[in-house]
């Protein structure tokens, strides 16, 4: 869990499972300020070398921070990309370009992110999509990304019975029949040797032919 330990006009400090201060060696949140820019669109910032989690100095972890402070659960997130799961930090950064955006449109339309649903990110598609005017491709890597950082929400327990991914058998008594917020799809992914390997996956995503639709009629 990552929490503000103490904000000042010379730098932020951010702590890391209760074992590291993640020292940013300027305070990008006040040169922010000082140049006119708008904090409110949240800011990334990157851990140095004073970053120590579990005995090892972690430099590069994006930090997603916005003007009341740390964004615990998404920078969590991040984190454990790169400290459990071995994502590069280069990756994780670009997770963290596509996370802020969606969860600027939250805050925009006062949505908590723990209460979205499946007509949600339909109107998040929808923006991208046509106010953006941003490719297929694009579209569904956001929604992809957005889904994973759900997904580990709910298995983390930041959400529960949030998101679809549950068999029968795993659900309690009292929640068989929800029909849950964020819905999920199995999906299988065969790999070397045949080996097929499942998972979940959101179905909003925009088959790849609109793209080829789309241009042919504005032809």
């Amino acid at each position: 869990m990552l929490r503000v330990a103490e904000k000042n006009s010379g730098s932020i400090h951010l702590q890391a499972d209760g074992e590291a201060l993640l020292r940013p060696q300027l305070s990008l949140l006040w040169r922010c300020y000082l140049h006119g820019s708008d904090p409110n669109t949240g800011l990334i910032i990157d851990t140095n070398t004073a970053c120590k989690i579990k005995g090892q100095f972690w430099v590069g972890i994006p930090t997603l921070v916005w003007p009341d402070g740390v964004d615990e659960v998404a920078s969590d997130w991040l984190r454990t990309l790169v400290v459990d799961y071995g994502v590069a930090t280069s990756s994780a950064r670009e997770y963290a370009k596509i996370i802020r955006p969606f969860l600027r449109f939250c805050k925009r339309y006062r949505r908590a992110w723990q209460s979205v649903d499946d007509e949600f990110l339909i109107l998040w598609r929808e923006h991208l999509r046509r106010s953006k005017e941003i490719s297929t491709g694009r579209v569904n890597a956001s929604l992809k990304t957005i889904f994973a950082f759900y997904r580990w929400a709910e298995e983390n327990r930041h959400i529960r019975f949030q998101v679809g991914i549950y068999v029968e058998n795993e659900l309690p008594a009292t929640q068989a029949h929800i029909v849950f917020p964020i819905s999920a799809k199995r999906s299988y992914t065969k790999g070397r040797h045949g080996r097929v390997f499942g998972g979940w996956m959101t179905p909003g995503f925009y088959p790849f032919f609109v793209d080829s639709w789309v241009k042919a009629k504005n032809f």
